[in-house]
């Protein structure tokens, strides 16, 4: 048994004790900020639990330091079901927690909804709504984002 170390510049070191040599491990990351979203599955094979190097490194090698290296975009809006049915359920992803003017509007113009909400939380907005398509507009801060989402009844 020993312990591995995964380094994520966007987070922090995460330990893993009681691993066994020569065995295969596979790890998926899931947050509170996406509830039910995991991100994608990645492995590593241990070798030597004590020392790692390039040399005895086996696995998904994404970065130049140790294990994967994450850049997180400074904005990004993640729409979790498009289309969507009952509720329109979406992240505006920021580096830091600030306020957004998100809007919502059919393609006439017509504004369905309006709200202010703070990025890096689940956001569900739950509207009687025709089937169709809508245009999902996002302001945060210096950054704006327009999303096309549908609507299924």
């Amino acid at each position: 048994t020993g312990l591995a170390i995964v380094k994520s510049k966007a987070t922090r070191t995460i330990n893993f004790a009681g691993l066994t040599q020569a065995t295969t491990y596979y790890t998926r990351v899931s947050t509170s900020l996406a509830p039910g979203l995991w991100g994608p599955t990645r492995s590593f094979t241990t070798v030597n639990p004590v020392v790692r190097d390039r040399g005895n490194w086996q696995g998904d090698d994404l970065g130049e330091e140790v294990g994967e290296e994450v850049m997180m975009k400074s904005f990004e809006v993640v729409v979790l079901s498009n289309p969507f049915r009952e509720r329109l359920s979406f992240i505006i992803n920021t580096l830091d927690q600030q306020e957004a003017t998100v809007s919502l509007h059919d393609l006439n113009g017509k504004m369905i909804h309006a709200s202010q909400e703070k990025t890096n939380t689940r956001i569900d907005i739950e509207k009687s709504m025709a089937q169709g398509v809508y245009l999902l507009k996002i302001n945060a801060g210096t950054e704006n984002k327009v999303l096309r989402v549908m609507k299924l009844d």
